[in-house]
């Protein structure tokens, strides 16, 4: 899949964008733009921009499917670039576009459930329901 499908959102440091495991509906990711692996070696013009635009996509996951709590995980063990998930956790299943998302690790690390997919339809009919959400959001 082209990864600028399930782009939510863009900003001078990070893109935010849709992960393709919908385990936890709504879970995305911060991908930032120049090259680093380390959070606390970036610089805090980036900092403040990811905390501004984690705020806003946060709001909006509330505002569109009430999740329980939020997880955030910076590992960098597969992908040796600074990218920071976004994981919005359920204590309930939820029924959206004809799928049920179970969040069955919920009240533990996080597990994807490996024989769970959504196809590239739904992945853009979620990433539309944040981005709408995110119009009533407040910008830098």
């Amino acid at each position: 899949m082209e990864f600028e499908k399930l782009k939510i959102l863009s900003g001078h440091y990070w893109d935010v964008f849709l992960h393709q495991d919908q385990t936890a509906l709504g879970r995305l990711y911060f991908w930032y733009k120049e090259e680093a692996s380390d959070l606390l070696d970036i610089p805090h013009e980036a900092l403040i921009e990811f905390y501004e635009m984690g705020n806003r996509v946060k709001s909006a996951l509330t505002k569109t499917f009430n999740p329980d709590l939020y997880n955030y995980l910076s590992l960098n063990n597969v992908t040796k670039h600074l990218h920071i998930h976004l994981i919005p956790r359920y204590s309930r299943k939820i029924r959206l576009f004809g799928f049920v998302f179970d969040d069955f690790s919920f009240g533990r690390a996080y597990e994807c459930a490996t024989n769970f997919h959504v196809n590239e339809e739904t992945l853009v009919k979620i990433k539309e329901k944040i981005k709408e959400a995110l119009k009533g959001t407040v910008q830098e």
